[in-house]
């Protein structure tokens, strides 16, 4: 018997401990066990520092409304730090009173449309409520502004209805069997009452949105300064216990079973344009595979009757080239189709459809004005808007809730100089279940390819770097689809983690000459400090786990982990480097040669030229003007690499000998 760390999936509460100073809980179980150990585990983000700066300035005022009320979170900003006028990240002051405890974000699983509120027990600052592990009690609250109930008809107050979908878990932690979320109205007395109590079932799956109606006819509600909100009572130390909410509706003339709605609603983000990847370098785009898409996004019909209309959709798309910085962006309309089939015919009664959407009318790579061949870089931005909710006979009975609000998706991918799973965006943190547990993340290159790695982008979210935080990395070949222990490439040991803005990489660059072909992975371990984790887009088949000395593959993290390696000279471009991490590029020319060349630097000395094996070559170096020429004594047709160095900076170069 083997004694190891593990993390219980549902946890008892006697057991859990948090971290303290850091905003974020850890359960640590001992245990006595062969069984495999889950090295990673989830973890809700804090609020960012300008967004709690900015709870604490912003006091708000009760408003009194009319009806109706709809509300699914599509049109709330998230993880955007760049501006000062609005807050990111929490509900909307016209939407909802002193909410701000609730977490926005686009961390539901499978939810309604795109965005949903996360209670949990995580303050308006991103910290528990209580250091005490064992105190119970409410923790968030999502409360609305005043309505006007005495607007509506006395004969009309027995088809007013309040409805709403939550989740159990979804990306988060479980709650336990006696926690809940709770619902409550604001009566005539201002007093509130409880109206309804949703406790967790082991019928409960972590991955459905359940949806509910509520009836509101009692004379005491019908005030003027009616208002509901909703709770979640449980662990008060931390992220534990989540509940989302989505999709909530409030009017009259509604039925006990009205639960169908005239939209189609984009349910999820996009996914990656370079097959399985947002980035991809642009040399490899170029030289190996020039294939894209299909783009292809979730779209929830949130009707549940019989429905013949057909949904169509347009993608425009913004393509920035890049050459030495400057760069005039091209827009142009990229293509439309119609939805046809499962979505836009007949449905089940009472079936709400789902339905993964593939956009395969994609940008052209053989036109120029969206890809230049001479760019260093090119931004691509899609936006992808779906139609036809105007069209249904029934939209007019809801007006004026306005459904296309949530029909409209933006998404942006680059060719650059790195490989990304993520889209950029972390909505959780991956940490290690113990500090000294090691992880592994394959990234697939083009069959028989082999490139340069210099390095690689990490974003480790600021609420795991209180203190000093290292950690060690390890590059690693592959056999038989796992990390090969015997095929260390490149290790950095006690790496310094940079405390970064919120979605801000950190570069880790490789000084020497890595060669990686095919498939390679980058390892990190021995560290308490969270690893960014984007939920909207799956990639856990390449994460793997060290146990027992033994490489197995991750069945316990969902996501993709926010690390990019970086090939070339990868310097300039994305956010997080700073200038004291950056080397001064050089040129090299002509390239191909056959076999003398010249670098435009006189300031860098040539250490080494390899062969793509990795076998040392002979060379001759000689200053010419302002740079240097190196030739090769025996050329042989093939591809190198060239290393320089500059004081403690490296450099390599790919040549092309012909």
């Amino acid at each position: 018997m083997t004694k190891r760390c593990t993390v219980f999936p549902r946890p008892e509460r006697p057991f859990r401990t948090l971290r303290t100073g850091a905003g974020l809980a850890l359960l640590l179980v001992c245990l006595l066990t062969t069984a495999s150990m889950a090295q990673l585990t989830r973890q809700p983000l804090p609020l960012t520092p300008r967004n709690l700066q900015a709870a604490r300035v912003s006091p708000q005022v009760l408003e009194t409304r009319s009806l109706p009320f709809w509300e699914d979170f599509s049109f709330t900003v998230i993880n955007d730090t760049s501006h000062y006028d609005y807050i990111s990240d929490y509900p909307l002051d016209s939407m909802w009173y002193n909410s701000k405890s609730v977490r926005i974000s686009n961390g539901g699983w499978n939810a309604p449309s795109v965005n949903v509120a996360t209670l949990d027990g995580l303050d308006v600052l991103g910290i528990p409520y209580s250091n005490d592990n064992m105190l119970n009690g409410f923790r968030d609250t999502l409360m609305s502004h005043a309505f006007a109930m005495t607007e509506v008809p006395e004969a009309q107050r027995n088809t007013v209805f309040l409805s709403f979908f939550y989740q159990w878990q979804g990306h988060g932690e479980p709650p336990d069997p006696n926690d809940y979320l709770q619902l409550q109205f604001l009566n005539s007395d201002s007093i509130w009452e409880n109206v309804m109590r949703i406790m967790p079932k082991e019928s409960f799956q972590p991955d459905v949105f359940y949806d509910t109606i509520i009836p509101i006819s009692a004379a005491k509600y019908y005030h003027d300064e009616f208002q509901f909100r909703f709770l979640n009572y449980g662990r008060k130390s931390g992220p534990f216990d989540t509940w989302n909410i989505d999709y909530i509706y409030l009017n009259k003339n509604r039925a006990l079973n009205d639960n169908s709605f005239p939209e189609r609603a984009i349910a999820s983000p996009a996914t990656q344009l370079f097959g399985q990847y947002y980035a991809v370098p642009i040399q490899h785009f170029w030289e190996y595979d020039k294939t894209i898409g299909p783009v292809q996004f979730d779209v929830k019909n949130m009707k549940n009757q019989a429905n013949a209309i057909s949904i169509s959709y347009v993608v425009n798309g913004t393509f920035s080239n890049y050459i030495g910085g400057a760069t005039t962006p091209y827009s142009t309309l990229v293509g439309q189709a119609t939805i046809k089939g499962e979505l836009g015919g007949f449905m089940d009664p009472f079936e709400r459809v789902r339905v993964n959407v593939p956009y395969e009318n994609l940008p052209d790579t053989t036109n120029t004005s969206m890809f230049d061949p001479a760019a260093d870089s090119i931004r691509i931005k899609l936006t992808m808007s779906v139609t036809g909710d105007t069209d249904d006979p029934q939209a007019p009975s809801f007006a004026p809730v306005d459904f296309t609000a949530n029909d409209t998706l933006s998404v942006v991918y680059w060719l650059k100089d790195y490989y990304a799973y993520d889209d950029g965006t972390a909505e959780y943190s991956a940490r290690m279940a113990a500090p000294e547990n090691k992880v592994a993340y394959a990234f697939d290159m083009a069959p028989g390819q082999t490139d340069t790695l210099a390095g690689f982008y990490a974003y480790f979210p600021i609420a795991g770097l209180t203190g000093n935080r290292s950690a060690d990395f390890t590059i690693y070949g592959e056999t038989d689809g796992l990390p090969d222990n015997n095929k260390i490439l490149y290790a950095i040991t006690g790496k310094t983690l940079q405390r970064r803005e919120v979605n801000q990489f950190q570069r880790i660059d490789i000084p020497e000459v890595v060669l990686v072909r095919d498939r390679f992975y980058i390892a990190f371990g021995n560290t308490a400090a969270g690893l960014g984790l984007d939920v909207s887009q799956d990639t856990h088949d390449k994460i793997f786990d060290y146990v027992n000395q033994i490489w197995e593959p991750n069945d316990r993290i969902t996501g993709s982990l926010m690390i990019r390696p970086i090939f070339g000279k990868g310097i300039e471009g994305v956010v997080g480097v700073t200038p004291e991490e950056t080397v001064t590029p050089v040129h090299c020319y002509p390239n191909p040669s056959n076999g003398s060349f010249y670098i435009d630097s006189r300031h860098y000395q040539v250490v080494r030229v390899i062969s793509i094996t990795g076998q040392p070559i002979s060379f001759e170096t000689e200053v010419k003007g302002d740079g240097q020429q190196i030739t090769l004594r025996q050329p042989v047709p093939g591809l190198y690499i060239l290393q320089l160095r500059r004081g403690d900076s490296f450099w390599s170069q790919k040549v092309l000998v012909r």
